[in-house]
């Protein structure tokens, strides 16, 4: 099952309409404050994990929103450290610079493309964990 937003909201709903939590398990069906419509028969260690998973939903549900909002600022953190990587790459030894162009040496020759100084460049080793 994947949880979406829909899902979430879906899931809130169906807890506004029910009994208020915390739920509890019990036997003695006399103790409920309610009568109930219907009896479902579940073996008790089912009826446990029911009133468990229940109890736990209103967290799980937080926690999944909050998962949402943190992959979508992960992935736009992601999707910035590849742009920075796709400017800073190694000079082309087949360069057209100007200095070729007349016959003399380029000297961005071995530097960052981006910032022109030696490569790997400081925002590389930065991006890797190895800068200062």
């Amino acid at each position: 099952m994947t949880i979406t937003p829909e899902t979430i909201a879906e899931l809130r709903g169906l807890l506004e309409i029910t009994s208020p939590l915390p739920w509890e398990w019990t036997e003695d069906l006399t103790a409920l404050p309610f009568r109930a419509y219907y009896q479902l028969r579940v073996a008790t260690s089912d009826a446990t994990l029911i009133t468990a998973a229940v109890n736990a939903l209103p967290a799980l549900l937080d926690a999944a929103e909050r998962l949402a909002v943190v992959t979508a600022e992960r992935d736009a953190l992601a999707a910035s450290v590849a742009r920075v990587r796709e400017l800073h790459v190694m000079h082309p030894d087949d360069c057209k610079c100007l200095e070729r162009m007349f016959g003399g040496e380029c000297f961005h020759h071995g530097g960052c493309e981006a910032c022109r100084c030696k490569f790997p460049c400081s925002t590389l080793a930065a991006l890797d964990g190895s800068g200062s």
